[in-house]
């Protein structure tokens, strides 16, 4: 319950930090958000992280350290990729592309 409670801390700031992100690239003139990687990529980059981290201690250790790193990457991504649709979702119809 702990490890959901968790992801689904990590997804809120994800989503809300990315949201205010594409915002301010949108709205203001601030030469730092003109970067891709930073609007977008960082912000991924770090939930997928955050999300492995969470996530690791819920596979059993008799699994090898391979496939429980590939397992975990996955399904981190997989949760970055939902946020980020969702997020993307809202903020390009509030702001267009």
């Amino acid at each position: 319950m702990k490890v959901l409670l968790k992801i689904l801390v990590i997804g809120i700031i994800y989503g809300f930090f990315g949201y205010f992100l594409y915002r301010g690239r949108v709205l203001t003139e601030n030469k730092l958000l003109e970067y891709d990687f930073i609007v977008f990529f960082a912000p991924a980059i770090l939930a997928t992280l955050a999300n492995m981290f969470a996530l690791w201690s819920i596979l059993s250790d008799k699994i090898n350290s391979f496939a429980r790193f590939g397992l975990v990457f996955v399904l981190s991504l997989g949760l970055a990729v939902l946020v980020a649709m969702i997020y993307f979702t809202v903020a390009f119809n509030l702001y267009g592309t």
